[in-house]
């Protein structure tokens, strides 16, 4: 669960979740009309980000918070290159998700 939500929040996915047919399907059901896929002259249809989404900037910031975060272990597996957390064990998953994703995430919108 902990790596599917980092990768959504991160946009690392090996298989996203976000598409074009999943914005069509909101568009025929009628839901979300902000998240349909856009028309642009010139161009195919774009796909507006979805709420979610994180810039390039804070995805780094967000990483750089967990990186130094004091912890007993820390989170040494930051690779601020990649944009992505490595070798996390289930017990690092299960901390991040209960005690620190939150904390993390408001940080790194108040730098």
């Amino acid at each position: 669960m902990c790596n599917n939500l980092l990768g959504t929040l991160l946009n690392v996915d090996k298989k996203p979740r976000d598409h074009a047919n999943v914005r069509k399907a909101l568009e025929e059901i009628g839901i979300k009309p902000h998240l349909w896929l856009q028309p642009q002259p010139g161009r195919d249809l774009v796909m507006p980000p979805a709420p979610y989404s994180k810039s390039l900037e804070e995805k780094e910031r967000f990483l750089k918070v967990l990186q130094k975060l004091r912890i007993p272990d820390g989170y040494r597996c930051v690779n601020l290159k990649q944009r992505k957390l490595l070798n996390l064990k289930s017990h690092d998953n299960h901390v991040l998700m209960q005690d620190i994703l939150l904390v993390a995430l408001r940080a790194s919108h108040a730098i």
